[in-house]
């Protein structure tokens, strides 16, 4: 790949529907299905009354990746570093999004490790423009080649373990099957699902979507925190620090931050998988499941 045609390439965009179907599909595929019981969250898989996690953004801003393929970068090499929300107007069902992505920029990584690769979406209704949302991520290409002419990538600051106790730690179980559900909504990345393409590039097993724990995460903090009662994410940034997997008991450690909550998620061996910070207001249904 060369930089300066990377660069200049049109990425085109695309629409994504947000209607019932494909919101219960998204609730299911990352685990929000049921409340802080163990009951069938019915806000989140019934029709009547659905309300939309607003992490479903990422969802539709990675719904077709094929402008990433197209560029060059190899699929069975790519994960998740980071990702940032910034949502700008609830989701109404039955919305159909319009997605435009844009490529921000593309570095290499020390040692011939691969590609950094940083993008964009910018997500408005297509009915009357409206900016619902927006999106940033990062990502690693462990299997693609250095790119001719791009800069070295540069360290970036990471979101680290806040000091101090939690306000408040919400239990996730994630299922043995979860990365085959998420699949469902459009990520076919086969190290989510086969154990010799993950060994491939240094995992011990199939790896869980990270943005599958970011909406776990959003649907945790709205649906069985008392902090997020009430409440829903407006904005969340955050850092993927080391995998999940099928069947890991995830903590999230909920923080009070100088703007929002600073957030922490444990994992397996009480790794930290995950770091970041979110943002909250009031939700305009008064029930929280």
């Amino acid at each position: 790949m060369d930089n300066d045609a990377l660069m200049k390439r049109q990425i085109p965009g695309f629409d994504v529907p947000a209607g019932d179907a494909d919101l219960i599909l998204y609730a299911l595929a990352v685990g929000a299905s049921l409340d802080r019981a163990g009951h069938v969250n019915l806000g989140r898989v019934y029709e009547k009354g659905i309300r939309p996690l607003p992490t479903f953004y990422t969802l539709a801003a990675w719904k077709q990746p094929g402008w990433l393929f197209d560029l060059g970068v190899v699929r069975e090499g790519l994960v998740h570093v980071r990702e940032v929300l910034e949502v700008h107007r609830a989701l109404t069902p039955g919305t159909t999004l319009r997605v435009e992505p844009r490529l921000i920029e593309a570095a290499n990584l020390d040692a011939g490790k691969g590609v950094a690769i940083s993008s964009g979406t910018r997500i408005t209704d297509k009915a009357d423009g409206a900016l619902l949302a927006e999106t940033r991520s990062i990502l690693l290409c462990r299997k693609n080649a250095t790119i001719e002419g791009a800069p070295r990538a540069r360290k970036t600051e990471r979101f680290g373990v806040p000091s101090g106790l939690p306000g408040e730690i919400v239990p996730w179980s994630v299922r043995a099957d979860q990365a085959a559900l998420y699949r469902l909504c459009g990520d076919f990345n086969p190290i989510h699902i086969d154990p010799r393409a993950s060994a491939a590039i240094g995992f011990e097993e199939p790896l869980l979507h990270g943005l599958c724990t970011f909406g776990a995460l959003c649907a945790a903090v709205e649906d069985r925190s008392l902090v997020g009662r009430g409440k829903t994410v407006t904005e969340l940034q955050a850092d993927f620090l080391a995998p999940v997997f099928g069947g890991d008991q995830l903590e999230f450690r909920l923080f009070e931050g100088a703007q929002g909550l600073d957030f922490a998620a444990s994992g397996r061996g009480d790794s930290t998988v995950m770091c970041g910070k979110m943002k909250l207001s009031a939700n305009s249904h008064s029930e929280n499941c």
